[in-house]
């Protein structure tokens, strides 16, 4: 059994959340990284190793949006956990192998997405 931490990348644009997603995950055991916006997290899996799950907003900002970030990420890295998150219900069509989270959403909702138990 290995003794690496999980590994996440949360891409959302308001901070505050941002700082909440990545406090629940680190108390779940995850190493954690943040972006601000789709381009920052590009950036950032150009020089880390595939992470094990990433958390994105769908609409971030930046030159691409969640969902095409995570085509990308899902075409270079097929083990990495997807989850898009919205506050728009209109959102929820992603692709396969994605899951989908509508904002706002519990920790509860989160860890059971996840596979978690509380």
């Amino acid at each position: 059994m290995s003794n690496t931490m999980p590994t996440a990348l949360i891409v959302e644009d308001e901070a505050l959340l941002r700082s909440v997603y990545g406090s629940h995950l680190s108390d779940l055991g995850y190493a954690v990284q943040e972006a601000a916006h789709a381009d920052a997290a590009l950036e950032i899996l150009a020089t880390s190793p595939p992470f094990d799950l990433l958390l994105t907003d769908i609409r971030t900002g930046g030159s691409i949006d969640g969902v095409e970030l995570s085509h990308r990420v899902a075409r270079t890295t097929g083990a990495t956990r997807i989850v898009l998150m919205s506050g728009d219900e209109s959102d929820q069509e992603i692709g396969t192998g994605m899951s989908f989270l509508l904002k706002p959403f519990t920790l509860s909702a989160l860890l059971s997405l996840l596979d978690v138990t509380d």
